[in-house]
């Protein structure tokens, strides 16, 4: 059994839905680049249409980026389904696609 603890600071609110859809998730050349813009720890658990077999386990610190390796490139289309664990330990769970390519190069989920 594993057991997290965290302290939060005084004044900082505990992190509803639209904070926890707030993470942002671009593609790499083989992988997803997962990036927390706020204040509070996020546990994730993460499922791509390109890795279908394997779970990810993530937890990411506030402000951190925290890069995925997936075998194949992410492509249009490409799914990405990821659980936020909470405070209670329940899960809320949400679903992208990569369908806007920015910069030419890089797929980004629909935001």
């Amino acid at each position: 059994m594993r057991l997290k603890v965290f302290i939060r600071p005084a004044g900082l609110k505990v992190p509803t839905e639209k904070d926890e859809q707030r993470l942002h998730f671009s593609a790499t050349s083989h992988g997803v680049m997962i990036t927390n813009p706020t204040p509070w720890y996020m546990s994730l658990v993460i499922m791509t249409s390109i890795d279908k077999r394997r779970q990810h386990n993530i937890m990411l610190a506030p402000y951190e980026k925290n890069y995925l390796d997936l075998p194949q490139s992410v492509v249009e289309g490409t799914k990405i389904d990821y659980a936020v664990i909470n405070d209670s330990g329940n899960w809320r769970v949400y679903s992208n696609n990569f369908n806007k390519l920015i910069n030419g190069r890089e797929w980004v989920e629909n935001i």
